[in-house]
């Protein structure tokens, strides 16, 4: 029992208002550099946290306009691909024409050099003077007369 009222008496020993004093000052200022250094804490995460969500805002917008960017990329790569088939069939409807009018020059001039069998006495054959031809429609090509002169 001695000894607990030994350590009581120690604790609550009376200060001298010197000593009080300074203990008290050295308690307030570990209070104050601790709230400050609490705040402060607080104001760096705060910063943190704001610049955190911040760049996910600013990563999240550089995705969606990527993204944007690529469809924009395959739509037009879609459209040129659509162009591309219809120059092809366009194409290949040209060559096509242009084969046929060959054909129709090479059996015109030989319809045209086949003399008449007829048996009038005219002294020219009868043959066309003119052929006229058309063009496949979705060339867009108009209605041509090809005229032939008489050979002398």
């Amino acid at each position: 029992m001695k000894n607990a009222r030994a350590r009581l008496t120690k604790i609550f020993e009376p200060w001298s208002p010197h000593e009080y004093a300074k203990k008290v000052i050295t308690s307030v200022k570990r209070t104050q550099i601790g709230d400050t250094e609490r705040s402060a804490s607080a104001i760096a995460a705060n910063n943190t946290n704001a610049m955190i969500t911040r760049l996910q805002a600013e990563k999240a917008a550089v995705q969606m306009e990527a993204l944007q960017y690529q469809r924009m990329m395959e739509e037009q790569a879609d459209c040129n691909w659509i162009s591309f088939e219809t120059f092809c069939d366009n194409l290949s409807a040209a060559e096509a024409a242009t084969k046929a009018v060959a054909a129709l020059n090479v059996s015109s001039n030989s319809v045209l050099s086949i003399p008449s069998q007829s048996s009038s006495s005219s002294s020219s054959p009868s043959r066309p003077t003119s052929l006229t031809i058309f063009s496949h429609p979705s060339l867009c090509f108009s209605t041509k007369a090809v005229s032939f002169s008489e050979a002398p």
